[in-house]
């Protein structure tokens, strides 16, 4: 199914939009909280995996308004925008092992409330919904970045420096295994600053609350 896509690949006149899956995002990133990065000549910056999959959804819930035309092909295209100088083309690649497909749609100008659209290996043009097609072409590093600031394994964590006011604190994370009556195992953390052992709640409290921060918007440039 194209909405459990593994690439995706968005071509237009501003440039071309390279996104990957990864089943082990570590290997390209500090965390594997990640799945879907867009690569950028091999520089991989994660993204929203929740706002990728609504991406493939769009894609793979768009249907024809209309057909306009059966036979559509060379310069036919320009009216509608779908020439290869103005088109943009999306295409997704799906499935594991031999049985990898790939579905491809190109996307024109607007009429009205609509875009006009051909699918890949198609002579067909066809109307769509305009925002849909807002969805597909739009797609940036802007509308998929994730809003989590700081996701962060912290089992893997062994130490935290942290910055206040120009001086800097060194905590570390010692974990120790406690064996219960049952002969249940399980991990407790200590946190240790200046050979003091702090309040185990206390930066618990601190750790989730650094995983809970999400960003609101993108800074602008000074």
């Amino acid at each position: 199914y194209i909405s459990d896509g593994k690439n995706i690949s968005v071509s237009s006149p501003r440039g071309t939009l390279s996104l990957e899956y990864m089943e082990n995002g570590a290997t390209v990133c500090y965390t594997s909280y990640y799945n879907w990065f867009m690569n950028n000549n091999s520089i991989y910056q994660p993204l929203s995996s929740a706002k990728v999959n609504s991406l493939l959804s769009t894609l793979s819930g768009t249907t024809w308004d209309e057909c306009v035309a059966y036979n559509a092909t060379g310069s036919a295209l320009d009216q509608y925008g779908l020439d290869n100088a103005n088109a943009t083309y999306i295409s997704v690649d799906y499935g594991t092992g031999e049985s990898v497909q790939s579905y491809g749609i190109k996307l024109g100008r607007y009429e009205g409330s609509q875009c006009y659209a051909q699918p890949e290996d198609s002579t067909m043009v066809y109307l769509i919904d305009a925002q849909r097609a807002d969805a597909l072409m739009l797609a940036d590093y802007t509308s998929l970045r994730p809003d989590d600031v700081f996701p962060v394994d912290w089992s893997m964590v062994t130490a935290l420096d942290l910055v206040w006011e120009g001086t800097g604190h060194h905590i570390a994370i010692e974990t120790e295994s406690i064996t219960a009556e049952d002969g249940t195992i399980s991990a407790q953390k200590s946190y240790i600053y200046d050979g003091r052992a702090l309040d185990r709640d206390k930066v618990s409290g601190l750790l989730t609350a650094l995983t809970n921060l999400t960003a609101s918007g993108l800074a602008e440039s000074a």
